[in-house]
């Protein structure tokens, strides 16, 4: 949900959010950065046992989960959209999607291409 999409850095250069360190310099209008959001939104679920206790512990797990989950997020996009584009272009359907892992598409099939969650942000 807040995948910040083309993310652009100090330097000026610009490109697409693929680990968590990249989520720091996606905008969030409510919290200033979408690093900021995730962890606002993922406290709206769950609570520490005594307020203040374990912040900064928690403060680390956390940031240290979210570059597993953006990493395997990416690479799992990757293979949703090499399924996809398989299973438009040639018919071919997986059994297991990470099945498709194994295949590799051209730069110009994969923008043919759009995963929904990836299709809102630029």
């Amino acid at each position: 949900m807040l995948w910040p999409g083309m993310v652009e850095f100090v330097s000026g250069e610009r490109i697409p959010a693929t680990s968590w360190n990249h989520y720091r310099y996606g905008v969030n209008v409510t919290f200033g950065n979408t690093q900021k959001a995730v962890w606002a939104e993922f406290w709206k679920y769950y609570k520490l046992p005594e307020a203040g206790a374990y912040d900064d512990h928690a403060r680390r797990v956390f940031h240290h989960n979210a570059h597993i989950v953006v990493r395997d997020m990416i690479s799992y996009a990757r293979i949703q959209v090499v399924a996809s584009y398989l299973e438009r272009t040639q018919g071919t359907r997986f059994e297991k999607k990470r099945d498709a892992g194994k295949y590799y598409l051209t730069e110009e099939q994969y923008r043919e291409e759009m995963i929904p969650w990836m299709a809102t942000r630029e």
